[in-house]
Parts: structure tokens; sequence; C-alpha cells
């Protein structure tokens, strides 16, 4: 049933599994699995609750962190982070380590750890990241990093957290290769460098993560190498990304690309838009209005 699972054949996946369960109704691999299959294939999250508190219940990891990732999203079941703070924790007490990584987030202030029924306590957290690094948790390295740049849990270094950033971007971490972008972009933690924040970015964007591909288009809109600049590509990249979803900081990246084609008039239109969407006497309003004066005098923004 795991093998089919693997290979995305789910019917056959089920046949085997719930014949496995028929054999062994509380063995904890198959509940885990059929719980697996019904909440990310049929996405039927009120069995795959049932399945996955069947196997917690024989104190099996998996299905702890299963059932701890719903009780966190409430699907299938009322939302409780007290519930999950708790599973997570007995699921990183298991060694199930994928628990481990989410448990730091939730001992972090800023994602709720006192709500979740836990104290808040950075310096835990950030020991969680460390050991799901241990355990060759991808992930892991990207929240060790943001951790170090904000200085949260631990003492400031930029400069190992893009190190980190870049452990996780070299596995094809996503967000990672955004934040390693942006850090080449701003040159912060080393040298600047805009082709390399490009390919980052690109790396990140090809994954279908959507700051990136703002940031990405930003960036080949206003870069001052004329070898990065790319106002096509940049009107593609933020055009797909609002044709999902508004903000104003793609609507920007938008106007820069159409500004950069010489379509002044839309790149116009498109930044009245984004300041209308900013709070009034914001930093982002007063500076989106200074690249509107810009487009409106027939220029080009660059960084």
């Amino acid at each position: 049933g795991i093998a089919y699972s693997l290979l995305n054949a789910f019917g056959l996946a089920k046949q085997d599994l719930n014949a496995a369960l028929a054999l062994d109704p509380a063995h904890s691999l198959t509940l885990n699995q059929l719980g697996h299959l019904a909440a990310n294939v049929d996405h039927d999250y009120e069995l795959a609750v049932k399945f996955f508190e069947t196997a917690t219940a024989a104190n099996f990891g998996p299905s702890q962190f299963g059932l701890a990732r719903l009780y966190h999203l409430g699907l299938g079941i009322e939302r409780d982070d007290k519930q999950a703070f708790a599973l997570y924790r007995l699921a990183a007490e298991n060694q199930y380590v994928l628990a481990y990584v989410p448990l730091g987030q939730l001992y972090l202030g800023r994602t709720g750890g006192p709500q979740a029924g836990g104290p808040q306590d950075d310096s835990i957290a950030v020991q969680w990241f460390i050991e799901a690094i241990k355990a060759g948790v991808v992930e892991g390295h990207y929240h060790l990093a943001v951790a170090l740049e904000q200085g949260v849990g631990v003492a400031r270094d930029v400069a190992n957290a893009v190190s980190q950033y870049r452990q996780a971007a070299m596995q094809g971490h996503a967000p990672a290769q955004n934040a390693l972008g942006y850090a080449y972009s701003r040159g912060v933690g080393v040298l600047q460098d805009y082709q390399l924040a490009a390919q980052w970015y690109r790396l990140a964007a090809d994954q279908g993560d959507r700051s990136a591909m703002t940031r990405l288009a930003l960036l080949l809109a206003g870069c001052p190498r004329t070898t990065v600049c790319n106002g096509e590509l940049a009107v593609t990249l933020a055009t797909e990304v609002l044709a999902t979803e508004s903000s104003a900081s793609t609507q920007n990246s938008l106007a820069a690309g159409l500004a950069r084609l010489g379509k002044f008039d839309e790149a116009i239109a498109v930044m009245r838009q984004a300041i209308l969407d900013l709070p009034i006497g914001s930093t982002d309003e007063l500076a989106y209005r200074n690249r509107l004066a810009l487009y409106q005098s027939g220029e080009v923004y660059q960084f």
C-alpha cells in the first residue's frame, strides 16, 4: 500500500492498506498512511482525524504530527492550538523529526507560543531548529537563519544567517532561495550581486514562490545592470502573481516593468492603484508617490 502511494496509484494503495487494516485494526503504520492519503489526496480531513487519532492513542509519532497539523489548521476538527502544541511536542519526544520545526515555531512568541498551550521561549525554539538540522530537516536551516538574522532566541549574526539560508537554498528550499536572493540584492551579509540575486530569485520563482516572483520582477525592472534588466519578464512575473492575489508590492513591480518597456501611461495607472492600497502617510506610500512622479516624467525606476 505504501509502495503504491509512492507511485501515486492511490486507488490500489487504499485497497491494500484497507486489506492490511482488516488483518490488524490497530496497525499504526497502516492507520497513519490511510490518514495521510485522506488528508493530502482526498482532502477528507474528518476521516484523516479518525485514522490519526487511533494511531496517536498508540503513541505513534507520525500520527501525532499529522493530528497536530490538523488541529493547528482547523481541518476536519475545531482548531485548537493547545492540542496542536501538545501533539507536536509528543511527536518530537518520540523523535519524529518532522515535528521539530513546527514545534520550534510554536515556541516563538510571534507565532503564538502562549496561545498554543506552551510557554514562549525563543531560545528553546532555536534549539528545536538546530535539532531539525542535525536530523537532516532542510527547513531547519531556513528557520534558524531567520532567527539569526533577526536576533530572536540567539545573538544576531547576519553572516551566519546567510550561510544557513544558503544551505537550505542549495537543497531546493524556495523561501531560503528567495531570502538569499534578497540578501544579494541588498548586499546584506554578502557582497551585493544583482546577477546572483536574480539567479536565486528565479530558482524560487520557478517553484511558485510568489514573494520571489514579485522581488524578481522589481529587480528585472529596476536593476542598474543592463545584463540583468528584462522589462518583459518583469511584467510577465508580476502579472502572473496579480492573477491570483493583489498586493501593492506586486503592483509596484508591474508598474516598474511597464515603465521599463516605455509604457508609462499603463505604469502610472497601476502605480496609482498601488498607492490606494497603502496606508496614508506610510513609508511605502511616500516611496511609491516618488516613483509615480518618475513615471509621470517619463523616467524609469532604478535602484
